[in-house]
């Protein structure tokens, strides 16, 4: 079951987003790689903790870190065993001219770079489970979609006493003048533990400006928010969002 189109391709690391690639293999022109993102797999079988997405027919593939060293020349890594030598975290992904551009967290502490940019050039992908199910990008989208649906439904029950708060107090604060939705998204994603602490709006743009389930439960979030009358949207000049009168609603929580 091919993938195909680079929109499509993007769309598949949209949706593992928070995945780790933790294990390539080169198959003649193709690449293989195995994306844990338990949550996802889990909604197959129970014992599932990975996907393995095949790029056909890699043209191009590279990774340019981002450096811990401010003055250090931007470098370009080619030789896949260095690419792949840290676990990559997908972070989000978007369309760079002919390119998939894959903005990537790593954790090893040796290698002078926090995370960077996979770049690469294939003409299809597939995608199949681990028992060698494949799975379209819609089967994909509506495995992800239900998983966020479950989520957001969850935290919002009134009735469930072991669910834990969420603060939004610093959601508030940040949203005390009018903010257009994508800045927005960002500031409800960090508050939500959907982003780590050290990636910045630059980074995880493509969440915000493609259409990719993170983004989409962002958005839909937001909108219950405004539903509660905790915040307030306006269409004019742009879509954006502010909270009611922060001042007297900083304290309250939403279960």
């Amino acid at each position: 079951m091919k993938i195909i189109s680079n929109e499509n391709l993007q769309d598949i690391f949209s949706i593992f987003h928070d995945g780790e690639i933790v294990f390539h293999q080169i198959k003649g022109k193709h690449l293989v790689l195995k994306i844990a993102i338990q949550y996802l797999a889990q909604r197959i079988k129970k014992e599932y903790e990975y996907f393995f997405v095949t790029l056909e027919n890699i043209e191009e593939l590279g990774f340019t870190p981002w450096l811990d060293g401010l003055n250090e020349d931007e470098v370009l890594i080619t030789e896949v065993e260095k690419i792949f030598l840290p676990e990559l975290e997908i972070l989000s992904a978007e369309i760079e001219g002919e390119f998939i551009k894959v903005a990537c967290n790593q954790s090893l502490l040796n290698l002078g770079y926090c995370g960077g940019f996979l770049k690469l050039k294939a003409s299809a992908a597939s995608v199949s489970d681990e028992g060698g199910k494949l799975y379209s990008l819609n089967d994909l989208s509506v495995l992800c979609s239900e998983y966020w649906d479950e989520w957001m439904n969850k935290n919002r029950s009134d009735n469930d006493e072991s669910q834990s708060e969420i603060n939004l107090k610093p959601l508030l604060s940040s949203l005390d003048e009018w903010t257009d939705i994508d800045v927005a998204q960002f500031e409800l994603g960090r508050v939500l533990g959907l982003f780590e602490k050290q990636q910045s709006f630059q980074d995880l743009k493509s969440v915000f400006w493609s259409n990719n389930p993170t983004g989409d439960i962002l958005v839909r979030t937001l909108s219950y928010l405004v539903s509660q009358g905790l915040l307030e949207s306006r269409d004019e000049p742009d879509l954006q969002y502010r909270a009611v009168i922060a001042s007297r609603v900083e304290d309250r929580n939403v279960e």
